[in-house]
């Protein structure tokens, strides 16, 4: 995907790896990328794929979404909050499925900042298993 970069290699392999994220996932994120690059002309940085549970409850996760790789995080840039705002309610609106969420506290506890974090819900998540089983 054009403008799309990663913190670290985990991130960029766990991208690779066939099969783990859902299409629905995966063509929002070319949505929120495509924004953020037409609007703010930045690449977006991939901050957070998977999770192991072990992982997810290390850090006060709240929710299995990164454990089921139904999540990604990307960076969010905080000297351009309106328009990240505004790109956050545009996906929001296309995306209603409680994708693009945005905090406005980032819970630094762990060590991130401000971030999109876009999802899809489980039925979406097992779409890419019931496809992945009719391929095979």
């Amino acid at each position: 995907m054009e403008h799309l970069r990663f913190k670290s290699e985990r991130e960029e392999r766990e991208w690779a790896m066939e099969g783990k994220l859902c299409p629905k996932l995966i063509v929002v994120l070319a949505d929120l990328v495509e924004r953020r690059w037409t609007l703010l002309k930045q690449e977006s940085v991939v901050t957070c794929i998977f999770r192991s549970f072990a992982e997810n409850r290390g850090i006060g996760g709240t929710s299995n979404t990164h454990c089921e790789w139904r999540a990604v995080d990307i960076r969010v840039d905080p000297t351009q909050l309106f328009v990240e705002m505004a790109i956050r309610v545009a996906l929001n609106e296309r995306w209603p499925t409680g994708v693009a969420k945005m905090p406005r506290i980032p819970p630094l506890d762990h060590g991130t900042a401000l971030h999109y974090h876009v999802q899809v819900t489980r039925d979406e998540g097992r779409a890419r298993l019931s496809t992945r089983k009719e391929t095979t």
